[in-house]
């Protein structure tokens, strides 16, 4: 099972529908909540399952999800072109084009 964070997303906005004044953007913390609860669901049934890309921007967001699933039995690296990267960072945290600030907050990435 693959666990898309921009599927999660979706569905967390899905709940703010009938919201008077629905977010924005959703939390980062309620899109782990949906994704662990959706582990929780493929544990029991002990189906395997493999992340594409991690909710937030900040590490502490993957840690936090493997706090709960534990160690992983694999970990694959898919690697792309840099220009490719920046274009999902961009999409990812709503921004239009890559400044400064954004280089610098990446640097360690």
């Amino acid at each position: 099972h693959v666990i898309d964070v921009n599927q999660a997303i979706e569905e967390c906005k899905k709940k703010h529908e009938g919201d008077e004044e629905p977010p924005e953007t959703i939390p980062t913390e309620e899109v782990l909540e949906h994704i662990i609860n959706t582990i929780e669901s493929l544990k029991q049934t002990k189906s395997k399952f493999v992340f594409d890309t991690v909710p937030g921007t900040d590490p502490a967001h993957f840690d936090a999800l493997l706090d709960y699933v534990g160690t992983p039995d694999y970990v694959l690296n898919i690697d792309c072109d840099l220009g490719v990267r920046k274009m999902r960072y961009l999409a990812k945290i709503e921004a239009e084009e890559w400044t400064d600030d954004i280089e610098e907050q990446t640097k360690g990435l």
